[in-house]
């Protein structure tokens, strides 16, 4: 009997042994998977400059330049910023590059995946704004696939930081994906007349 329990307690001691094992095993498949989600779910950033060319999974994006300015004059209507703002003027040209009809910037971002675009100044988030009647603005332009525009977007910004313009960027988001152009046109001017010679 003492036999037939000690070897009963050496087969426990076995499984025990195989079942941490096996649990260990569990453990470090979970945390891998864990660790690779986690990888896979952070958002992925590159890095443009004015002029360049951004895509996105369904737009082409180029920045032509920007500006501030005290107002915005188009066929009689005149657009003036609150007092003590600006606007920032984001001259651009987009691409429908997907398969069918699409709204540039929707402002009814249901999915969200959406594009999406804001102005930052360091710790600083500036939200565009749609000027109705304005036949440049592109926010909520809908665009035939393989279709471009020449347009603007706007973005009210206090005049307090409206010479920090070099120091700004436009940030666009798409699902997981970011896209910082900078706003510095000395850069870019200067790299586009070394690209030249």
């Amino acid at each position: 009997m003492k036999k037939a329990l000690t070897t009963i307690a050496a087969i426990m001691c076995v499984l025990a042994l195989n079942g941490c094992r096996a649990a260990n095993r569990v453990y470090n498949e979970v945390k891998d998977a864990m660790d690779n989600q986690k990888s896979t779910s952070k958002p992925t950033e590159k890095n443009y400059k004015i002029g360049e060319t951004v895509k996105t999974e369904k737009w082409d994006i180029r920045i032509n330049n920007a500006k501030f300015v005290d107002k915005i004059i188009d066929n009689n209507i005149r657009f003036t910023p609150s007092e003590g703002n600006k606007y920032l003027v984001i001259n651009l040209t987009v691409k429908n590059t997907g398969t069918k009809n699409d709204t540039f910037l929707s402002n009814i971002n249901l999915i969200t995946d959406d594009l999406t675009t804001h102005i930052t100044y360091k710790d600083y988030n500036f939200s565009g704004i749609s000027l109705i009647g304005y036949s440049e603005d592109l926010f909520e332009k809908s665009l035939n696939p393989l279709s471009s525009k020449n347009g603007v977007l706007t973005f009210e910004i206090s005049s307090e930081v409206s010479d920090k313009l070099n120091e700004m960027s436009m940030i666009f988001k798409e699902g997981t994906k970011k896209y910082t152009i900078n706003l510095n046109q000395t850069e870019s001017a200067a790299s586009s007349t070394t690209s030249n010679e």
